[in-house]
């Protein structure tokens, strides 16, 4: 089988890796813990899907941004709402979480009354 790559081959592989610089930059300067996730999500879709900007997009692409359109929220979406399910903080758990807290405002509000020196 004789391998031949297509002209636009190459476009794509240097916009693949800017894109990666571009996901690596935004993660390093955004603590959001979900940023790289997304970033790499939206940047896989629209490279396999042959987005490219400022031209008429062929079918493939659009629908690949539909896919970020609809499917990616609601996935996360569903999975938010999983985490929030299983989250451990009622009953027994919840009341000492809020002792805590008065706790935390009460040692706040003390040191907040004393002079500063």
């Amino acid at each position: 089988m004789n391998w031949q790559y297509a002209p636009y081959v190459l476009p794509l592989i240097i916009a693949a890796i800017i894109l990666a610089a571009v996901v690596l930059l935004a993660w390093r300067r955004r603590p959001a813990p979900g940023a790289a996730t997304l970033g790499w999500v939206m940047g896989a879709v629209l490279t396999f899907t042959g987005y490219v900007a400022g031209v008429a997009q062929n079918p493939a692409a659009i629908a690949g941004l539909r896919l970020l359109m609809s499917f990616v929220p609601i996935a996360g979406l569903i999975g938010a709402f999983i985490c929030l399910i299983f989250y451990p903080l009622h009953g027994a758990r919840l009341a000492q979480v809020k002792e805590q807290v008065v706790k935390l405002h009460e040692e706040k509000a003390k040191k907040a009354e004393q002079p500063s020196q």
